[in-house]
Order: structure tokens, then sequence, then C-alpha cells
């Protein structure tokens, strides 16, 4: 799972700069890829958000939770510095809102993805106001009440977890609308072989 979102943040990384290259190339070198790998990230970060969700629902201590995501933290290293690099460099407006639509939704939803991914250990703010979920993380939620129990605040924190979840169904949904809507052009485009149609 760790590996698939790796190479999907790399592939989006090349994928965000482009503005109208090849498209065969770019569709069945580049984007069909990239979905393969997110499909994965998908399956995996939503299963772990959903074991946070039951990890709050049974235990007694925030400290248990935060054992629990420093369990995986490990693992989010690079990906989380690769993420944050991603985000920094092609903020809203840079390259992103430019071009077709369909590709629009799929950089805007991969790079949505991957911050909702990473949104489960990182004790920052996040801002994926796009799709549903502005503000500090769980992860950081917790750790400003490290001396509390989990019961006091375990609605809160679930409530938290649920809309982080959210966020990557939606930022999925977004991708999915624009692969399908890029599929369907480059597929019609080739059946009828049109001269110098362009997708991108």
């Amino acid at each position: 799972m760790i590996q698939a979102a790796l190479q999907l943040a790399d592939r989006l990384a090349i994928l965000l700069p482009l503005q109208g290259e090849q498209d065969e190339i770019v569709f069945t070198g580049l984007i069909d890829p990239m979905f393969r790998d997110a499909e994965s990230v998908v399956y995996g970060y939503t299963s772990l958000h959903l074991d946070l969700i039951m990890e709050i629902y049974s235990h007694a201590e925030v400290d248990d939770i935060i054992h629990w995501l420093e369990g995986h933290r490990i693992d989010f290293i690079p990906l989380c510095i690769k993420v944050r690099a991603l985000a920094a460099h092609h903020a809203p407006g840079y390259h992103i809102r430019h071009g077709n639509e369909a590709i629009v939704k799929i950089k805007q939803g991969i790079l949505g993805l991957l911050q909702g991914s990473v949104s489960l250990v990182e004790a920052d703010v996040v801002s994926l106001g796009r799709y549903g979920y502005s503000g500090p993380t769980l992860a950081h939620q917790l750790y400003s009440q490290l001396q509390s129990t989990l019961p006091a605040n375990r609605n809160l924190y679930v409530e938290i977890a649920k809309k982080q979840l959210q966020a990557i169904e939606r930022s999925w949904e977004d991708a999915v609308e624009g692969y399908a809507a890029l599929k369907f052009a480059f597929q019609a485009a080739r059946r009828y072989e049109t001269p110098g149609f362009s997708v991108l």
C-alpha cells in the first residue's frame, strides 16, 4: 500500500505540470497506471481509517490511540514528505485549475486523495475544504489532549476521523469522474480517428 502511494505521488508529480502533451502517451503511460495505484491506495487507507475508528471505540485512553498512530507513522514518513511537497508547489491556482476539466478533476482528486491518506498520521492542520474537511487532523487533536481519557471526547474523535475519511472518498470520486470522462473522450477520438484531437 505504501509503495503504491509513493508511485502514485511520483506519477502525480509528472502529471501536475503537463499542459496538453501527447494524449496517448500521457493516458496509457501515466494516467492509466496512476489509477491502478490509486485504487490500491483508496482501499488501503480507507481500511486504515476504519481501523482507527474501531481503535477509538475499543480503548479508554488517548495514549492507546497515539501508540496505534505512532506504530503506523514510520511507514508514512516518505509519503508525507512527498505529499507536502506536491501540495506546496501545486496549490490551487498553480497548474491544477488550468486545462481540460477532466484532467483538472484527476489532478485535484489524486492530490486530495494523497493529502487525505496522510492526514491519518499528520499531527497538523489539513486543508481539504474542496472535499469537506479543513482544520486540525485527528492526530493533532489527540496530541493536544494527551491527559484526557477517551470517553470524554470519543464522539468528537470519531467524527473527525469520519470527516477525514469522507474527504478521501470525495476526492476519489472527483478523480474517477475525471478519469471516466477522459477515457471516454480518448476512446471516442481513437474510434473516429479524429486528426489532431486533443483531450488534454
